[in-house]
C-alpha cells in the first residue's frame, strides 16, 4: 500500500498540534507515540522503495530428481501404473457414500 509521505506529513502536524494543546502528560505521550509510528511508516515506505523485489536467481517449479531424492531420502520409488489400470481401493462400508471424505 502506498501512501505519499505528504497525507503522512499532514497528519504529522495536526498530531504536532494536538499535542501542542495538550495538558495532560498522558496525552501528549499518546500523540507523540503516533508521531513516531507515522515516522516509522515513511522510513519503512522508504527503505521497501529501494530494495529489489524481483530475487536474484530465477525458481524454478520442477523439481529434478536428484533433489527429490535428497527430498524423499533411500525410499523405493513406485512403478507407475498404465492409465485406465488403476484399481480401486474405495473403502467398503455400509454407512459410506462415496470416495470422498466429505461424503455422509
Amino acid at each position: 500500500m502506498n501512501i505519499h509521505v505528504s497525507k503522512i506529513l499532514t497528519k504529522m502536524q495536526d498530531e504536532i498540534d494536538k499535542a501542542k494543546n495538550s495538558d495532560l502528560e498522558h496525552n501528549i505521550k499518546e500523540h507523540i507515540m503516533i508521531i513516531q509510528s507515522l515516522c516509522d511508516l515513511i522510513v519503512e515506505n522508504k527503505s521497501k522503495a529501494q530494495t529489489p523485489t524481483q530475487l536474484s536467481s530465477p525458481i524454478s517449479s520442477e523439481i529434478s530428481p536428484t533433489e527429490l531424492q535428497k527430498m524423499m531420502g533411500n525410499i523405493p520409488t513406485v512403478a507407475k501404473q498404465k492409465p485406465g489400470t488403476e484399481k480401486s481401493s474405495t473403502y467398503k462400508d455400509e454407512e459410506a457414500n462415496g470416495h470422498s471424505l466429505f461424503d455422509f
